[in-house]
């Protein structure tokens, strides 16, 4: 959760490694960069991983989303576009 910046794709790819069995990321994030979100999506789809809105998730987050071949969010959360 939070902003999507520098160090996301880093912390994503140390968290695959030291947690192999992981099948699901969830999100919740009100943007950040648009290249990391684009990088994530592509490993989260090469790892056949799910992404999982929980809350709010706009703009980076929503690329994130959006991309990934397996999608869902919870019943009370907001896809924000612009």
């Amino acid at each position: 959760s939070g902003v999507i910046g520098s160090q996301f794709e880093p912390d994503i790819r140390n968290a695959l490694q030291k947690h192999p069995s992981i099948r699901r990321i969830d999100v919740a994030s009100p943007g950040g960069l648009r290249a990391q979100a684009m990088r994530v999506g592509s490993l989260i789809n090469k790892h056949g991983l799910t992404v999982r809105v929980e809350g709010r998730c706009a703009s980076a987050c929503v690329l994130l989303w959006a991309t990934a071949n397996s999608r869902e969010m919870t019943a009370d959360s907001r896809i924000g576009l612009h």
